[in-house]
């Protein structure tokens, strides 16, 4: 698809998080590094375009670029769709900003992304999640967010 496409920019993602999911991290850098300018260019004629961001900044990371994806994931917090702020949250968990991936994932929540199973995996997530603060009040918090929106109503069962 991308040797058809080479400007598809759900193509090149797809084929970084597939080369980033076996484990070619040689592979995933260079196809990052390919994206990159193709993604560069989308948000320099659309730059309000929230998921093109995000993936923009992971890209960066996956480049090995760790300084620049940290700027722009910085630059992302305030964004507001859920599903992004979300996608953001992982990115700082896999910067090692424990603390910006917890409060961003808080503000996927209170902006509406709901699901449950990705909510509760990045909590418990050792390596790219928010286990590590787990046990603060801001961690317990966040949980009994989550453990709501999981079962809203526990004494009816």
């Amino acid at each position: 698809a991308v040797r058809l496409e080479p400007d598809d920019l759900v193509n090149l993602v797809n084929l970084v998080n597939n080369c980033d999911a076996a484990g070619e991290r040689e592979k995933c850098s260079h196809w990052a590094s390919v994206a990159l300018p193709y993604f560069e260019r989308h948000l320099k004629l659309h730059p309000d375009d929230e998921g093109k961001r995000v993936s923009h900044a992971i890209l960066l990371n996956w480049s090995g670029r760790t300084g620049d994806a940290r700027a722009a994931a910085m630059k992302l917090t305030n964004l507001k769709d859920g599903s992004s702020l979300y996608n953001t949250a992982c990115l700082f968990g896999q910067l090692g900003d424990k603390a910006e991936a917890l409060r961003t994932f808080r503000k996927a929540i209170e902006a509406g992304y709901r699901n449950i199973r990705l909510l509760k995996e990045f909590l418990t997530d050792e390596n790219e999640g928010v286990l590590a603060l787990q046990g603060t009040p801001e961690w317990e918090e966040v949980r009994g967010m989550v453990e709501k929106m999981a079962d809203p109503e526990p004494g009816l069962r």
